[in-house]
C-alpha cells in the first residue's frame, strides 16, 4: 500500500513462472490472431467483509471484468493460439511437446490460487486485490510469432519478447460459509528472460499507473 494514497487498496501480484532452457537455436514461436471481445478479460481475487451477528467477518471472492471495465488484454491485439518449438535442423531430433514447457506453470497456478484465497481470508497483511497468472520463460531471442488478420493471412515470421497465450482455464476457490466460485485465468504469458525483468520493474513502479488501472482499477 501506498502511504501517500491510504484509501487506495492493497494489491497484490502472484506469477506461476516456469523457466525452460530454450534457447535460439530451437524458438518457441507463437502463433497469433487479433483477440476477440470474448477474449478480451480477467479475474482477481478479492478480500471483502461480509456482515454477520454479532460481527463481520473477512471473506473472498472471485470478481472478472467485463467489456466496459480497463484490463490487460485489449481486444484486436495479437494473442496466442498455439504455440509450438521450430527445430531448424531437420535431421536432430524433434523438440518436447510445447505443452510439457508450460504445464507446470498451470498446475502451480493452481497451488498459487489456493493459497492466495487463504491469505486474504485470513492474514491480516493480505491484500485486497490478488492478480494470478501462469508464465513460460524462455531465453533471450529464443521467442518468435506468427501473425494473422482476421481474414487467417499470414504474416512473417518475426523475433518477439513477449507474447500471450489465451487459455480460458478455471480453478477452483473454496470462500467461506461453503461458498465456492471459479477464478478463470484467461492468459499465458510468454517471456523472454530481458523481458520477465522490465515486466517486474514496470508492476513496481508507481509511475506506471496505467498498467496498475488496467489490472486492479475495476475491483476497487
Amino acid at each position: 500500500m501506498n502511504p501517500n494514497t491510504p484509501l487506495l487498496p492493497k494489491t497484490g501480484i502472484r506469477i506461476a513462472a516456469e523457466c525452460k532452457n530454450i534457447d535460439a537455436e530451437v524458438p518457441i514461436v507463437v502463433s497469433r490472431m487479433p483477440r476477440a471481445g470474448s477474449e478480451s478479460y480477467h479475474c482477481l481475487l478479492k478480500r471483502v467483509m461480509i456482515q454477520t451477528n454479532p460481527e463481520a467477518i473477512q471473506d473472498v471472492r472471485v470478481i472478472r471484468s467485463t467489456a466496459v471495465h480497463p484490463k490487460p488484454y485489449h481486444p484486436g491485439d495479437p494473442v496466442g493460439k498455439s504455440i509450438l518449438q521450430y527445430q531448424k535442423n531437420p535431421e536432430a531430433r524433434a523438440p518436447e511437446d510445447p505443452f510439457a514447457k508450460w504445464s507446470q506453470a498451470l498446475s502451480s497456478c493452481a497451488t498459487l490460487i489456493t493459497r492466495a484465497s487463504i491469505q486474504l481470508r485470513v492474514g491480516p497483511d493480505a491484500p485486497d486485490l490478488c492478480f494470478i497468472f501462469p508464465a513460460l520463460i524462455v531465453a533471450d531471442h529464443a521467442l518468435w510469432a506468427v501473425d494473422y488478420d482476421e481474414d487467417g493471412v499470414r504474416g512473417d515470421p518475426h523475433q518477439i519478447d513477449d507474447a500471450t497465450l489465451f487459455l480460458g482455464q478455471y480453478y477452483d476457490v473454496a470462500a467461506g460459509n461453503g461458498v465456492s466460485s471459479k477464478y478463470e485465468v484467461s492468459h499465458l504469458h510468454v517471456y523472454t528472460k530481458k523481458e520477465l525483468t522490465s515486466a517486474l520493474q514496470t508492476w513496481n513502479n508507481l509511475r506506471h499507473a496505467k498498467e496498475w488501472e488496467r489490472v486492479y482499477k475495476f475491483g476497487m
